[in-house]
Parts: C-alpha cells; sequence; structure tokens
C-alpha cells in the first residue's frame, strides 16, 4: 500500500521512485542516506536499501519531514519540505525543496562569516525558542580545526539572497 505524508503528489513520487530505482539521477552521499537532485526538488533516500529495515528508514523519513515543516512554519530558514513516499518492498524517500547555490560553511570568506554568525545564532535561537533541540549542525568560527569540519554542518550559505539555509533534520528533536 502507497503511504504519502504531506503535499507530495502521487505521480510525482512515482516518477522519482522508478527514477531512483534506475539510478539516473546524480546523487551527493551522505552516511545513511542520499540525496538526488531533480529539477527544484532533493529526493532523499536511505544509502544500501534494505527490505528488512523499511519501517526504520520510513520512521526517520518522516521525522525529518516533521522537524523540517514545523521548522518552516515558525520562520525558520530551512528548506521546504513536500512529502515522504513510502511504499513497502520499494526504496522510501523524502522530497524537500532543492537549495540552489549553497556554498559549504568552510568555503566562506571572513566578511561572509560575520554575516553568516550572525543568521546561524539567530537561527538556532529561534528553532531552541520553540522547543527544538538541533542536531548536527554547529558554526566553526574562527577554529581551524572546526572549520575542516564545518563541511558536514548540515546547513549552507546561499550568496546571492544572503541567507544561512539548514537541509538536514535527522538528528533534530523536540523538548
Amino acid at each position: 500500500m502507497v503511504n504519502i505524508i504531506g503535499n507530495l503528489d502521487l505521480e510525482l513520487a512515482k516518477h522519482y521512485s522508478r527514477l531512483l530505482e534506475e539510478g539516473v539521477l546524480h546523487e551527493e552521499i551522505g552516511s545513511n542516506y542520499s540525496v538526488a537532485f531533480a529539477g527544484e526538488d532533493a529526493i532523499k533516500f536511505p544509502i544500501g536499501f534494505n527490505p528488512k529495515k523499511f519501517d526504520k528508514y520510513a520512521e526517520e523519513l518522516v521525522h525529518q519531514f516533521n522537524v523540517g515543516s514545523r521548522l518552516s512554519e515558525i520562520g525558520f530558514q530551512g528548506c521546504k519540505m513536500h512529502g515522504v513516499y513510502s511504499e513497502k518492498g520499494e526504496v522510501p524517500f523524502l522530497v524537500m525543496e532543492r537549495i540552489f547555490g549553497l556554498i559549504k560553511p568552510h568555503e566562506l570568506n571572513m566578511n561572509e562569516r560575520k554575516i553568516v554568525k550572525k543568521q546561524y545564532d539567530e537561527q538556532i535561537n529561534l528553532a531552541k525558542s520553540y522547543g527544538f533541540i538541533p542536531g548536527d549542525v554547529y558554526f566553526a568560527g574562527e577554529n581551524p580545526d572546526l572549520q575542516k569540519l564545518s563541511h558536514e554542518a548540515n546547513w549552507g550559505f546561499q550568496r546571492k539572497k544572503r541567507l544561512v539555509r539548514f537541509f538536514d533534520f535527522s538528528d533534530w528533536g523536540f523538548e
């Protein structure tokens, strides 16, 4: 049985499911999930799909959808969530906004770091004020050791829009 959470169109979801199965989408590989890109959408799905872990994958994707959707409701600068597609026997996935022109934190120049630090703090404080517990996001600041790691911070900076944007809520929680 097909299960869709959010405002994801069934035909589009089936189309993305076929594309993922065929392996034709460009993807970026994370630790447990990959993200494939299709037009304006980013599609997050588990690496090395194991049908025995279907429920775990679906639950984790729904969690990310719920956190991202709630954050959007309070004006947080995260990617917009469209929905989760899950059908037994198929790879479940989360469809969200694709953020174009995202600069990784360690690629920022010194002037951008000042802008980014202020926005980053404001966004994290906004989330916390609504009972969110931010997960694996951090700002390296001037610490060169942390700057080397900050490419995995699950956020970035859109230079053209001058906005800090967050995109992975797998390790976020609620109070």
